[in-house]
């Protein structure tokens, strides 16, 4: 079974069966709001339109730019045995996913930027979450490890996607 944790959760299996019903009120729900604000079909179809279809098709657009782009183009800080890069345009649009040379090097970390100033929203998010005592139990590896994984990276030689190893 891929995910024992979410069948013994009742709230996340009840979501996991209703998840047609979730899908079409996510279409629903902006025409019904387009229409209470504009007041007319127009209005309620604009709110579908936008909050609905184009809201869907820009978020699946950004997710498989992480499974396409960020596999291809951008930064390889670390050596792994795949074609992982950081790609920081995918990593703004998809809040810190498009970071997946550093997933891939570490694929337990609750964060995808290792340095400060790579752009990783979800990973900030997650840290003020804890910090409230929201969520717990984050993994991240020390700066140490981090560190000298990089630096066995920089007397690697460069790879370009599509190489294999």
């Amino acid at each position: 079974m891929f995910a024992p944790d979410v069948l013994r959760d009742r709230r996340l299996l009840s979501y996991n069966r209703t998840y047609p019903a979730w899908v079409l009120a996510s279409l629903l729900l902006p025409a019904i709001l387009g229409f209470t604000i504009g007041g007319s079909l127009a209005a309620a179809f604009s709110g579908f339109i936008f909050g609905g279809l184009a809201r869907v098709f820009l978020a699946n657009q950004a997710a498989w730019c992480v499974g396409s782009i960020s596999h291809m183009v951008g930064s390889r800080p670390f050596a792994n045995r795949d074609d992982s890069a950081n790609n920081w345009p995918v990593a703004v649009l998809t809040f810190g996913e498009g970071l997946q040379n550093n997933h891939h090097a570490f694929p337990s970390a609750y964060k995808h930027a290792m340095r400060w100033w790579e752009p990783d929203l979800s990973g900030w998010l997650l840290a003020v979450l804890a910090k409230a005592g929201i969520v717990w139990d984050l993994r991240m590896p020390d700066r140490q490890t981090i560190d000298k994984r990089m630096r066995r990276n920089q007397t690697a030689p460069l790879q370009t996607a599509g190489q294999t190893r």
